[in-house]
């Protein structure tokens, strides 16, 4: 809990300034056309979360070893043995195979976090193609699989796919995340709760540093999280949604690897390592394909944004942003309770994935007939562009930042609960703002 309090702490103080930065430097989320926000909006809180967990890792890592090799022990004390205390579920892993991976894959999967950060820093700034952006993500996914030698196992059978299935696996987590980037506090709830149970998964099989990371991961979004929950004052941008997609995917698959390294041929290992891969990413899953299968079925461009997502369809069934956001977060918590339960082999075991189809069959039932109903583009030109031109505040300038906050305005949360478009928010935490959204 103090590496997660720590990151909570780093990132809460470490995100307004990045907001300032982010404004300064011109990366604010406008309103206008399907982004129906009411006041432009920074998009800086990715760097935040990266930069705060990853500097809890490095200080974590760095005390970890210090408390191990009894470094601190003297004169410090009292001070050592509270490290130790803090630091004794992460510290080290379990004699065996169960941290090699992550140990020797994570130096690769931290650099892929940052070119991924990188990538979805220069979309924020120059709005990059769909296709430029997900050919340099398979440049990347591709790298750090050569590189880490991370690789979802496979059964012997079909054990050649398991590095381009790995490859698909990064691309497919990565985007997921970045598509359930369109609503104020949505994307980082869900991220956080991934985070949690892979945290949890890994400490319980012996990769304490694997653990460590994800839970750094899950403190530092859950100090974002104070300032991008409705309604939103900071936004986290293509370079957040996209690094801790990949942080994520990439941690998972290393450890289901660990895992499965750990159980060696036990009957659980195949088991243990689709939990940990499925079961934390239902929702985002879940998403991804409904987004997909809508835009299939409606003869529409796969990677053109619209507002088809389950949370623009909750929206339209009737409730508000933070009924919407707190329904997805219960239905990622209920759906991500198979990765502990599915390893055990017993009768709860094997029945717990009924959990996750349950939570999805909720969710279709919930949202069934709400887009069509509702329509591609609510928002359109009477969203939020139009309500700030109606405040006031004219067509929209990134200079309008500074103003609209002098002012005492509160950014996408401006708007009014009334009417399905009023309920919405925009710019990378709502529709349109992600042209992959």
């Amino acid at each position: 809990m103090a590496i997660v309090a720590a990151a909570f702490l780093f990132s809460f103080v470490l995100t307004p300034i990045a907001g300032s930065l982010a404004a300064r430097a011109g990366l604010v989320d406008l309103p206008g056309g399907r982004r129906i926000h009411h006041a432009p909006t920074p998009r800086g809180g990715g760097a935040a979360v990266i930069v705060s967990a990853a500097a809890c890792i490095v200080v974590a890592e760095q005390l970890a070893g210090l408390v191990a090799s009894g470094w601190v022990a003297e004169p410090l004390g009292i001070v050592s043995a509270v490290l130790a205390s803090a630091l004794a579920p992460w510290g080290t892993d379990a004699a065996g195979a169960a941290g090699a991976v992550w140990d020797a894959g994570s130096p690769s999967v931290f650099a892929g976090t940052a070119a991924c950060f990188l990538l979805g820093l220069a979309d924020d700034a120059r709005h990059l193609r769909p296709w430029t952006k997900l050919a340099v993500q398979t440049a990347i996914s591709v790298a750090v699989v050569l590189w880490s030698g991370i690789a979802i196992p496979l059964p012997p059978v079909i054990g050649i796919l398991s590095a381009p299935a790995t490859v698909f696996w990064l691309l497919l987590i990565t985007n997921a995340f970045n598509l359930l980037d369109n609503m104020d506090g949505l994307c980082a709830g869900v991220a956080a709760i991934a985070a949690v149970f892979l945290a949890l998964v890994a400490l319980d099989a012996g990769s304490g540093r694997a653990a460590m990371a994800a839970a750094c991961a899950c403190g530092a979004l859950l100090g974002f999280l104070v300032y991008n929950f409705h309604p939103a004052r900071i936004f986290l941008g293509d370079a957040g949604s996209l690094s801790i997609g990949f942080f994520l995917s990439a941690s998972a698959a290393a450890i289901s690897q660990n895992c499965a390294a750990a159980h060696g041929t036990a009957s659980g290992a195949d088991r243990l390592a689709a939990a940990v891969l499925l079961f934390p990413f239902t929702l985002p899953l879940f998403d991804t394909a409904s987004v997909m299968l809508i835009r299939l079925r409606e003869g529409r461009p796969l990677l053109e944004g619209d507002t088809s997502h389950v949370s623009h369809r909750l929206l339209a069934a009737g409730l508000t942003r933070r009924e919407t956001v707190l329904a997805m977060y219960l239905a990622a918590l209920i759906a991500g309770i198979p990765t502990f339960l599915l390893p055990r082999g017993d009768a709860a075991g094997c029945l717990s994935p009924l959990l996750a189809a349950a939570v999805l069959v909720a969710l279709g039932a919930a949202t069934r007939g709400a887009y069509t109903e509702w329509g591609a583009d609510p928002g359109g030109a009477s969203g939020g562009a139009a309500a700030w031109r109606k405040a006031g505040g004219g067509t929209p300038d990134v200079r309008d930042y500074g103003r609209y906050r002098a002012g005492g305005g509160n950014g996408a949360g401006s708007a009014s609960e009334t009417g399905s478009c009023g309920k919405m928010s925009g710019g990378p935490g709502g529709p349109g703002a992600n042209p992959m959204s």
